[in-house]
């Protein structure tokens, strides 16, 4: 009686793909700082661009503008109306983060097996071509999904405790939030 070893199931496979890509990307500190520089960026330059607007108050030909085009606000405070204009602004920026991420790790992910000369041992593991190129497309997905999140709940944090209620208001949208929880994986 011949013993035929058993194939694992696809999203076994999956998984351990996902896991040795993720562990690989955890222990290189260059693709971790790739990685968090733009999320890093767009917050932090979206918080001081927010802050710097309560300090700052608008001129009256910045206001002109920004009421004609934005007619909406034109009801509230000058300095209300620029903070929500700036909030939302800097949220339409949050739709990069997975755009360029997935990028980033991908990009190494190839580079690095190539680099490391384990791209032909792994492509002679019984995963199928389609099956890796899933894991591998899933393995950059899940962590740019997971910064998104993370960037955009310390965004709205700092929005509440620096803003005002329009700028507030702006970043808890329903659209806005939406896009950030629906949208972005699907990028």
């Amino acid at each position: 009686m011949s013993v035929v070893a058993r194939t694992p199931e696809r999203t076994t496979l999956v998984r351990a793909v996902c896991v040795r890509e993720w562990r690989e990307a955890i222990g290189n500190k260059l693709l971790v700082g790739m990685t968090l520089l733009p999320p890093v960026v767009i917050l932090g330059t979206g918080v001081l661009a927010v802050a710097a607007a309560a300090i700052n108050p608008p001129s009256e030909r910045d206001i002109q503008a920004l009421y004609s085009a934005a007619p909406a606000v034109r009801g509230l405070d000058p300095v209300d109306a620029v903070q929500g204009f700036i909030a939302t602004y800097f949220l339409i920026l949050f739709m990069l983060i997975p755009t360029v991420v997935p990028l980033t790790m991908a990009i190494y992910s190839v580079i690095g097996e190539k680099s490391m000369r384990t791209l032909e041992p792994l492509l002679a593991t019984p995963v199928g071509v389609g099956d890796l190129l899933f894991a591998k497309s899933l393995a950059s997905t899940v962590p740019s999904v997971i910064v998104t999140w993370t960037a955009y709940a310390f965004y709205l944090t700092s929005v509440v405790l620096l803003g005002s209620r329009a700028a507030v208001n702006a970043v808890t949208a329903p659209r806005w939030v939406l896009a950030i929880l629906v949208m972005v994986p699907l990028l």
